[in-house]
């Protein structure tokens, strides 16, 4: 064995899962190289083939992250916003990944508020919408009406998300290391140290008080705004894997054809865009670490 798995791997068939999709979607050069193939059941092996060759790369990364779950989904979504680490090419086709995750049954959803509020839905919401407005890799979000009337959106955590997370990136560790071992031509992009970073921004992500706190930081620094509205957060609803804030009605970014159908000004979008980040770094010092177009939303005026 290539590792010592006691030690360093949780889950050992979910270690093989992640390697036996690898070598499906056309990756098994790497496992060659790395020794990780031996750790594939040979009548696995035998069973699948590899993709095609002709499918591009970049193409099979992405096939690859939506198989593989939530982190490597959360993973490739991070990496299709650092045109430094990747090829243009990776970066539009990792971009396919936002916000197009399965929602999770809505009997999941009262559980959890339960759980967090110890209060059925009804004794919170006046109104709370089945069918999700958004779902994600971490979460998915609700619209909902508080008992005092305000319209809302609730973001609820996916049930045992931390725990996938922790192990997933258990697993991502090793394979990082055991490339930079074994192959050294790739060790100047760093994978193991990626990995590191996206361990401590996961961390921090599934802590929604975390967020909701950045998010009022966020608001109160543009409260004087006329080009970027940052929703309010409602502190006395607000958990460690429950945020609800105000609900903004609005076209996803990425949404071109809707933004031009609207009639909207594109140009001028795209530079007051422009204008919150740098205002947000260069002035405030405090920005958005996400900013992806599914994070975005357009609103008519």
């Amino acid at each position: 064995m290539v590792f010592s798995f006691k030690k360093e791997v949780r889950d050992l068939n979910r270690f093989r899962q992640i390697l036996l999709v690898l070598f499906e979607e056309g990756f098994g050069y790497l496992l060659d190289r790395t020794r990780l193939k031996r750790e594939i059941p040979l009548k696995s092996r035998i069973k699948q083939k590899q993709a095609k060759k002709k499918t591009p790369p970049e193409v099979r990364l992405r096939l690859t992250l939506e198989r593989l779950g939530p982190t490597f989904i959360k993973l490739g979504q991070l990496l299709s916003i650092r045109p430094d680490l990747l090829p243009k090419e990776y970066i539009k086709e990792l971009g396919k990944l936002q916000d197009k995750v399965k929602e999770f049954p809505f009997e999941l959803v009262e559980k959890e508020i339960k759980k967090e509020f110890g209060k059925d839905i009804s004794g919170i919401f006046s109104s709370f919408d089945k069918k999700p407005i958004a779902s994600a890799s971490i979460s998915q979000v609700h619209k909902a009406r508080l008992k005092t009337g305000e319209i809302v959106a609730v973001k609820i955590q996916r049930p045992k998300v931390r725990e996938i997370m922790e192990t997933d990136i258990d697993i991502m560790f090793h394979i990082a290391r055991t490339i930079e071992k074994y192959m050294p031509e790739l060790r100047k992009y760093g994978l193991v140290r990626i990995v590191e970073e996206f361990s401590k921004w996961t961390n921090d992500e599934l802590n929604f008080k975390i967020e909701a706190r950045n998010a009022k930081r966020f608001r109160k620094n543009f409260s004087g705004s006329r080009i970027v509205r940052i929703p309010k957060i409602y502190d006395d609803y607000t958990r460690e894997r429950i945020i609800v804030m105000e609900f903004i009605d609005g076209i996803e970014l990425h949404n071109v054809e809707e933004i031009k159908r609207k009639k909207l000004d594109f140009d001028k979008i795209i530079k007051n865009g422009f204008d919150v980040i740098l205002t947000s770094v260069f002035v405030h010092g405090f920005f958005h670490a996400d900013p992806h177009p599914g994070n975005i939303l357009v609103m008519k005026n």
